[in-house]
């Protein structure tokens, strides 16, 4: 009776240890995430205390990196010759630090997510620009079927709209694309309704697109392709097959003979399953030219 509860115990402490294994390793996943999400912040939200005087702007810049995980990137030489900073920041943010630097050595920033790029100020238009421009992306993801089937769509464009950004739908109709903050995305494919989606706050994006029927309704197809029918220059003759079922004959050919303006059909002989030729705009043509089909 006592090596069962024993046993029992020895059980329930091993699951117990298993248990605290297995929360461990979530909360430094979510911590990782959180921290990944922090880099990626506005440099508005970031807070940030530092101090330097009379410091090359480069020294400043990698202190600033120590501190927030900020990637900067720029041209050395164009920061070897700018003029040394001088800032005393508590419980300030990011942006406030960058926008006095800007302001000491006429440089600008821009960020686009966790990088900062700087680059000089074009003294002749200094008032026109922007010190610091903040361009934050994010990651969209999805699939795109056809409304009245569920299939997959390849080859839908994705584009994000005021842009040349933008992707293709691949063989499952899925896809993938870093958008600006506030984008709208632009779904056109042929043969269906073009589609524009804001973004928002979404990351992921399923659409089903609907067919254009005007368009599809507009396209003709002829014998070396399909063409617009606003831009046909040959002549077209559709036969249905209510007004071909009650024809009494005895071939599939003999049911063009009267049917279609411009179709011959000759039979060489009077033999039942005799060969037939089938002439299109023979003699009748501009240029007396026979086109034969047999």
């Amino acid at each position: 009776m006592k090596k069962s509860i024993l046993k029992q115990l020895l059980m329930v402490s091993r699951y117990c240890i298993y248990g605290i294994l297995i929360q461990t390793i979530c909360y430094s996943f979510l911590m990782a995430a959180d921290s990944k999400a922090q880099g990626a912040a506005s440099v508005k939200d970031v807070p940030i205390s530092i101090k330097f005087y009379n410091e090359n702007l480069i020294n400043v810049v990698n202190m600033i990196e120590a501190r927030t995980g900020f990637k900067f990137s720029y041209n050395l030489e164009d920061l070897k010759s700018t003029k040394p900073v001088t800032g005393t920041f508590n419980g300030s943010t990011l942006y406030d630090v960058l926008y006095s630097i800007s302001r000491q050595v006429e440089v600008k920033f821009r960020q686009v997510d966790e990088n900062i790029s700087i680059s000089t100020i074009n003294k002749a238009n200094k008032h026109k620009e922007n010190y610091i421009e903040i361009i934050q992306t994010r990651s969209i993801t999805g699939k795109v079927t056809a409304f009245e089937s569920d299939e997959p769509l390849p080859g839908v464009n994705v584009v994000e709209m005021g842009t040349s950004n933008g992707t293709i739908t691949d063989i499952e109709g899925r896809y993938a694309l870093s958008v600006s903050d506030g984008a709208t995305i632009a779904f056109s494919s042929v043969g269906y309704n073009r589609e524009e989606i804001v973004v928002g706050n979404q990351s992921v994006i399923n659409l089903a697109l609907t067919p254009d029927i005007q368009q599809l309704q507009e396209l003709v197809v002829i014998a070396y392709g399909t063409q617009d029918k606003k831009d046909l220059t040959s002549s077209i003759t559709s036969l249905k097959s209510k007004d071909l079922g009650t024809i009494p004959v005895g071939s599939a050919d003999a049911l063009l003979q009267g049917k279609a303006a411009g179709v011959q059909v000759v039979q060489n002989s009077g033999q039942p399953g005799g060969e037939v030729f089938v002439r299109i705009r023979g003699t009748s043509s501009l240029l007396g030219e026979s086109r034969h089909c047999t």
